[in-house]
């Protein structure tokens, strides 16, 4: 849940705020929109090739999830060209690696022989509720404070819940496998 809601918070707040902010044209900013897009297409790609040669899905969510969180971060000094780029890059990258990860989570829970359809559902559910509350989010903290930037720190307050999140996951994952 709360990686989508960034998920489909970036990806509707984003356009916006370089419209509003950052004086860019509507047709500018669908362009700048789609660099984080071509980058999460390549990475979800390479995400399963970090999967097979035995990172553990824990290992590569939490990964992928900070950077999200960093990506989130720079929006406040995204400014400086070269910082904006960057941004874009970093939560494209974060944003191919997680899903990747999520879909691969079922079977390292449940095991992958036993990872059917059910197993996908909590992946599912938490997904479209995501996508319902992200936009959501970013609309209603940006008419709260009045601040885009306001929206982007939000995010980052989302992004490191998720990571706790993921990072007691792993270490329940740990306990069961070694019995405790």
């Amino acid at each position: 849940f709360l990686w989508q809601a960034q998920f489909m918070g970036y990806f509707t707040w984003l356009p916006v705020y370089l419209v509003d902010v950052r004086n860019f044209t509507a047709d500018g900013a669908v362009q700048i929109n789609q660099i984080p897009v071509v980058v999460l297409l390549v990475f979800s790609l390479i995400g399963g090739m970090i999967l097979k040669t035995g990172v553990g899905v824990v290992k590569l969510l939490t990964f992928a999830l900070t950077l999200q969180a960093l990506g989130w971060a720079m929006i406040p000094f995204a400014g400086d060209p070269i910082i904006g780029l960057t941004s874009l890059v970093v939560w494209g990258i974060a944003a191919g690696l997680t899903p990747t990860s999520l879909w691969a989570l079922p079977s390292t829970l449940v095991g992958g022989h036993r990872a059917g359809t059910d197993a996908f559902a909590v992946v599912l559910t938490g997904r479209y509720l995501g996508i319902l509350a992200g936009p959501l989010i970013a609309a209603g903290m940006f008419n709260w404070t009045g601040d885009w930037i306001t929206v982007a720190y939000t995010f980052v307050a989302i992004a490191g819940a998720t990571i706790i999140g993921t990072l007691y996951l792993g270490t329940r994952i740990r306990d069961l496998k070694s019995g405790n």
